[in-house]
């Protein structure tokens, strides 16, 4: 399969409820994948480790997204707020009530511990 496909593959068993095998199916084939493909692989893994709720598998993926992105990191803000994550999109909606946490660094002076940029 090539990188989109296998992509497609794993949003289509992450659709399905079936989380861990669509996080398996993109580190089983995250080697062979390059560019921003593999950029995009990494997303749908994350994706699918926040559904699950797997808070590790998450933060890995949230962590090495942020130090291989050129910019912060761009469609999804992670944090952990008393032991749950809540997905803010990139305009900091995470439809929980929570406070925006992807506003710009200048306006707070740094990036809050609980943030994954």
């Amino acid at each position: 399969m090539k990188g989109n496909e296998i992509i497609q593959e794993s949003a289509a068993l992450r659709g399905q409820g079936k989380y861990q095998e669509a996080i398996d199916l993109i580190e089983a084939n995250l080697p062979d994948i390059d560019g921003d493909i593999r950029l995009n692989a990494q997303f749908e893994a994350f994706r699918a480790a926040v559904e699950a709720g797997n808070a590790e598998t998450a933060r890995e993926y949230a962590t090495t997204i942020a130090a291989e992105e050129l910019a912060p990191p761009s469609i999804l803000t992670v944090s952990l707020i008393n032991g749950a994550f809540h997905v803010a999109d990139q305009d900091g909606n995470d439809g929980a009530g929570q406070p925006r946490l992807n506003e710009p660094r200048a306006r707070h002076g740094s990036v809050p511990d609980q943030a994954l940029m």
